[in-house]
């Protein structure tokens, strides 16, 4: 049952700004701008948010149109990454500066989520009736805004909203269960399915498991009437809030069903070692925000509270056995990965694994809390066998993972030491009130800052961060764009020297071939990989387009910082410091072609210069041969041997890369072409004369590379694997004479 405790404004206030402070303080001591020269910018909030945040702008701005994104590769239904991406309520906050700040204004809109997770945790306490202090609200709700999973993932900003919203719906869910008080949980049932229907759906499978408990246990003496009634209204409050948001609901889904989901996967990753599992506990720990274990670390106080929660007399059986097996829900399902698969909406997570690990820490700081709250009648001597037994952790800790270095030791023994003081005096010496406030202040800074700044700093090394300068970048590639756009009135694609991402162009406003979203058409991707373009589930991109590629499908402009010698384009002038070239031979949009086209099957073979040779030859009307394959090649592999006619490479030594040597003659000057495919999708490289040519695959995809343009001789390559076992099952090198290739393609024109 709800039991209301009056609490004054003020706490709500320090449980607002205090996490936005510290959150605040750990960016500016990192050097976001405008307190250094870096940004907020990380993994797909670079990658992704941001350009669509950009985007939405403009339309807004009333600049582009809101539905259709001209800007997202060769175009896309917007509706989608709308749904995805951008529909927060929150997202106003964007509007407020102008577009040059966008990355300080999604600065700002972190930081206001944070606090809002906070307010929304003493929201939770005040109305649970839970009987805290002022300060100790404030304290709970702190440690619930910046636990680990938000400091690991708040680069996932759509990901917030749904961790204000936990704590609220679960307040509702118990209203509408003992009350019949419907409307507030519709409302905001509504408010979270618009927010980010990926992860509405994992709160709302938390919120019935959550309902069937609140049913089960603390319904146990109503009538199966009543029962029945609360669940009628349970399943038409969420059947209303879904059908009110279906304006955006329905057609993501459609636009969803055909993109490609990502494939099953089984293995399991999670570390279940028992010590392993306490060290994700600890304060200040990072392992990977890619491929890291459950995010769970909520404060040291859970070593002594979360034994007090199952020892302490004052809190029922029935409490004891519902939060715990809400708990052991979420934790077996992060362990077995046909539920985690579940948990992701039946689409297994390439990376940032065990999305909804934040229920599993809402869950063991309400335990914690409720712990805390009857403390008084506990025995104060089993506190110190708590410490002793967190201090053995801790040391093991330290001697067994080298992620918890000397610093994590340090902090966490100081916090543990600092809480059992706390704790000792709150029973022993109840009237030293300002010891402990001063206690609370010194746990909330030291221990939320260390946290979340050491967080912070291991993830900035791990996977890197954007610099303002990037931005200005972007500035000034938007004004020569938008400068083109006037020169050039008629569509045309473009593409830029900057590659920051495969989504610069939405954020520059010129159409391309590159784009990175969840919502990419499956049968699209397929096309463009089929014509040697680097496509996969979520990309796809103008690595391994040709000028044939660019100009069918209407690359006309090259923007860079430099001029460029490449066949078929031509330089028109400069601009503000970047130069612009235009493709001699660029095809329109749209263009009228024989049913001929059809027998043209891109999809029936894995020569990805044949499909080329067979277009090149349909649309200039006459059999040509642009790309020619390669007579011969010879091949060395050095650290490794070969198995099962060449196909299987295995490394002899473990601290050597494997190196594949080829070499090839070419009779006059042409540009040359190497397409492989392999079972390695990362860490290898192509070489040149020690000269590194390119990554490759490129996004995990073998697609087309072009290895330069030589005259005649003997071309040698090398291709370094770092990978113990893979296999090879294409090798092309193709050659094309570039006066060939602009002569076929100006018939064609």
């Amino acid at each position: 049952m709800l039991k209301y405790t009056n609490i004054p404004i003020r706490v709500y206030t320090f449980s607002f700004l205090l996490p936005i402070l510290f959150m605040g303080f750990i960016f500016s001591f990192f050097q976001a701008y405008p307190a250094g020269v870096s940004t907020v910018m990380k993994l797909d909030l670079d990658h992704q948010y941001i350009h669509f945040y950009s985007y939405l702008y403009d339309a807004i701005k009333g600049k582009d149109a809101l539905l259709y994104n001209w800007y997202a590769g060769l175009g896309s239904n917007n509706i989608g990454n709308i749904a995805y991406y951008t529909s927060s309520p929150f997202l106003f906050i964007i509007l407020l500066w102008d577009h040059y700040y966008l990355s300080e204004s999604v600065l700002v809109l972190i930081l206001l989520k944070v606090g809002l997770m906070g307010l929304s945790m003493a929201f939770f306490i005040k109305t649970k009736g839970i009987n805290l202090s002022g300060s100790e609200v404030v304290f709970f709700s702190s440690f619930y805004a910046l636990m680990s999973y938000t400091a690991v993932y708040f680069h996932n900003v759509m990901w917030l909203d749904i961790l204000i919203w936990l704590p609220v719906l679960v307040i509702l869910t118990e209203r509408l269960v003992h009350n019949g008080f419907m409307s507030l949980f519709l409302i905001v049932l509504f408010v979270v399915f618009i927010s980010n229907f990926y992860m509405a759906y994992m709160l709302g499978g938390f919120i019935f498991i959550y309902f069937l408990t609140e049913v089960i246990f603390k319904q146990k003496n109503k009538s199966r009437e009543a029962k029945t009634r609360v669940g009628l209204k349970f399943a038409l409050a969420t059947i209303i809030a879904a059908g009110m948001a279906a304006f955006l609901l329905i057609p993501a889904a459609i636009q969803l069903s055909a993109a490609e989901i990502s494939q099953p996967h089984f293995e399991k990753t999670i570390n279940t070692e028992v010590l392993y599992v306490f060290l994700k506990l600890l304060s200040g720990v990072y392992d990977s925000v890619l491929e890291g274990s459950p995010q769970v670390y909520i404060g040291s106080f859970i070593w002594f509270l979360l034994p007090v929660f199952f020892l302490s007399k004052q809190i029922s059986k029935i409490e004891k056995v519902r939060w715990s097996t809400l708990a052991v829900v979420l934790y077996v399902s992060m362990l077995i990965p046909h539920l985690d698969y579940i948990w992701h909406g039946f689409a297994s997570p390439n990376s940032l694994l065990y999305r909804q690990s934040f229920i599993l820490s809402f869950i063991l700081l309400y335990m914690c809390i409720k712990a805390y709250e009857n403390i008084k009648t506990f025995d104060y001597r089993y506190f110190f066998v708590f410490y002793l037994i967190a201090n053995v952790i801790v040391v093991l800790c330290y001697f067994n993972f080298d992620e918890f270095t000397t610093t994590h030791l340090v902090i966490n023994l100081c916090a543990l030491a600092l809480y059992l003081i706390f704790l000792l005096t709150k029973l022993r010496k109840p009237s030293w009130s300002v010891i402990r406030l001063t206690c609370i202040i010194l746990f909330t800074l030291t221990e939320l800052i260390f946290n979340t700044g050491s967080i912070y700093y291991q993830m900035t090394k791990d996977i890197g961060g954007l610099l303002k300068e990037t931005y200005t970048e972007y500035r000034d590639y938007r004004k020569v764009i938008h400068k083109v756009n006037q020169h050039d009135d008629a569509f045309f694609r473009a593409k830029t020297r900057m590659e920051n991402t495969l989504n610069d162009g939405i954020h520059m406003n010129y159409s391309s071939l590159n784009y990175f979203s969840s919502m990419v058409n499956h049968d699209l991707s397929r096309s463009l990989e089929a014509l040697g373009l680097s496509a996969n589930k979520a990309i796809y991109s103008q690595y391994g387009a040709t000028l044939f590629t660019e100009s069918l499908l209407a690359v006309k402009y090259d923007v860079g910082p430099e001029s460029i010698s490449r066949p078929g384009y031509e330089k028109v002038w400069e601009e503000d410091g970047l130069v612009i070239h235009e493709n001699q031979y660029v095809l329109p949009l749209g263009f009228v072609t024989d049913s001929g086209l059809q027998d043209i099957h891109i999809f029936e073979t894995d020569n990805l210069f044949q499909v080329q040779n067979n277009l090149l030859s349909f649309f200039a009307g006459y059999e040509s041969e642009v790309f020619q394959r390669v007579a011969s090649f010879n091949r060395e592999i050095k650290n490794a041997v070969v198995h099962e006619n060449g196909e299987i490479i295995q490394r002899n030594d473990d601290n050597e890369p494997v190196r594949i040597n080829y070499s090839f003659n070419i009779d006059e000057h042409k540009q040359v072409f190497i397409n492989l495919d392999t079972s390695v999708l990362k860490d290898t490289q192509i070489r040149i004369n020690q000269l590194l040519i390119s990554e490759y695959p490129i996004n995990k995809n073998h697609s087309i590379l072009k290895l330069g343009t030589f005259d005649q001789g003997t071309i040698k390559v090398e291709w370094v694997v770092d990978k113990d076992e893979f296999e090879i099952t294409r090798e092309q090198f193709y050659a094309a004479n570039p006066e060939t290739y602009e002569e076929v393609m100006a018939a064609i024109e």
